[in-house]
């Protein structure tokens, strides 16, 4: 990405890292996939091990396919960096982006979401499970993307950005009033509409219609979807 964050399309540039979470006395992480386009949190997920199986927990929650996905940036973390991921990558025709080493500020956007996650969320609330700290993420994700106005969008939420067709651009000069969030947590909370669970297919086949659809997988059916793909991609080629 070479630091250029702004004026992609939606959902075609998105942007990744880990933050520590503490959990009943051990280290927890939770990994956010922001999209550019409009700065929103198009997939997260939470667990007590930072591998890529914990990479491809968020991939699997974002609810859009992953054929229109164009760039994947990260930084050189191992749990981005390594076979599994790249699997992923190459199935959906990804393009990989990686942060140059030790240089946080290659990847910002994630870096400041994070800390915005820690400053309004993690550092509010003391987690003595992994479920209490989904369950909480998951509210907060909502909130995020719904109704928490950002300042690098003019002060409008990434869903309202998205429906006046816009793409995410520099900030302005105009202050932000400081009251403005912590109003907007007190009266709104991170409460979000529950939506009813929907059954998943088990056939592999249609484990891949839905994830051309933007249907949401679990984590071990999206790694069944990659295997998949890459054992038809090997039997094409030698039926070649």
């Amino acid at each position: 990405l070479d630091r250029e964050f702004d004026g992609y399309e939606p959902r075609t540039h998105l942007a990744s890292d880990l933050t520590y979470v503490r959990v009943g006395g051990k280290w927890a992480y939770v990994c956010l996939l922001i999209d550019l386009a409009n700065r929103s949190i198009a997939g997260h997920s939470a667990d007590t091990s930072r591998t890529a199986d914990l990479v491809m927990a968020a991939f699997a929650t974002l609810d859009f396919p992953l054929t229109e996905v164009e760039v994947f940036h990260t930084d050189r973390g191992s749990e981005f960096d390594n076979a599994k991921i790249d699997k992923l990558l190459d199935v959906f025709d990804i393009r990989r982006s990686l942060s140059r080493k030790g240089n946080p500020y290659d990847n910002a956007v994630v870096e400041s979401t994070n800390r915005l996650l820690k400053k309004e969320l993690i550092y509010r609330n003391r987690y003595t499970s992994l479920e209490q700290l989904r369950s909480d993420l998951n509210d907060y994700v909502w909130w995020f993307n719904n109704q928490r106005l950002h300042s690098t969008l003019e002060y409008r939420s990434p869903k309202e950005l998205t429906e006046q067709g816009s793409s995410s651009k520099k900030p302005s000069n105009t202050l932000l009033p400081i009251h403005a969030v912590h109003e907007h947590v007190r009266v709104f909370g991170f409460q979000r509409p529950r939506a009813p669970l929907v059954d998943l297919p088990v056939d592999p086949f249609e484990l891949v219609a839905q994830c051309l659809r933007g249907h949401a997988v679990s984590p071990q059916q999206l790694a069944d979807v990659v295997d998949l793909a890459g054992a038809h991609a090997r039997q094409v080629h030698v039926d070649q």
